[in-house]
């Protein structure tokens, strides 16, 4: 997924304010996450979300039918309102920067391991431990193996990468040598 738009920030800033006062972050992010996990599951919904052309209640319809029992009564009304606005395809967007906002809250920094080979999980644990360590806070890691990396691990948290990857070792090691 593209990175969240200024727009989407803006309205996930406002409604986690509103979801925070209402003491519903956790609800409302479980919301976002039903919903994100629906879009994947349905490419329709992903194309309807994006096409204007049906009229405001009749969209609402939808929304109200899909989400109606699963979703909070304060989700449904920001959907609706995001609907008011014509932004509807924002909602995926909205419930990243939702979520951005709500670890950021909660102290929790996401991050990236990507590992030559397979490994263990819980080489995972004690790196993302380390990490947590290091940084200040709770650091969650996603993992995935990327044989590109020829061994080692490269490790992305924020702006911050650390790279200890066999790949990286020859690149420099390979500059080195046009310099010399």
């Amino acid at each position: 997924m593209r990175l969240p738009s200024k727009a989407a920030r803006r309205y996930a800033k406002a409604f986690f304010d509103v979801a925070e006062e209402a003491q519903a972050t956790e609800a409302v992010r479980a919301d976002f996450a039903s919903l994100r996990t629906l879009v994947a599951q349905t490419p329709a919904l992903f194309t309807f979300m994006r096409d204007k052309r049906l009229p405001h209640a009749a969209r609402l319809k939808v929304w109200t039918a899909l989400l109606g029992d699963r979703a909070q009564p304060l989700t449904l009304r920001f959907v609706a309102f995001l609907e008011a606005k014509r932004r509807g395809d924002l909602l995926p967007e909205v419930g990243a920067s939702f979520a951005e906002y709500d670890d950021k809250r909660r102290g929790i920094k996401r991050g990236r391991l990507e590992f030559a080979l397979a490994m263990d999980p819980d080489a995972t644990v004690v790196i993302a431990a380390r990490m947590s360590a290091l940084l200040g806070g709770t650091v969650a890691l996603a993992t995935n193996v990327s044989p590109s990396l020829l061994g080692g691990f490269r490790l992305q948290v924020g702006d911050q990468v650390y790279d200890a990857s066999v790949a990286a070792r020859l690149r420099m090691l390979r500059e080195a040598l046009h310099r010399a």
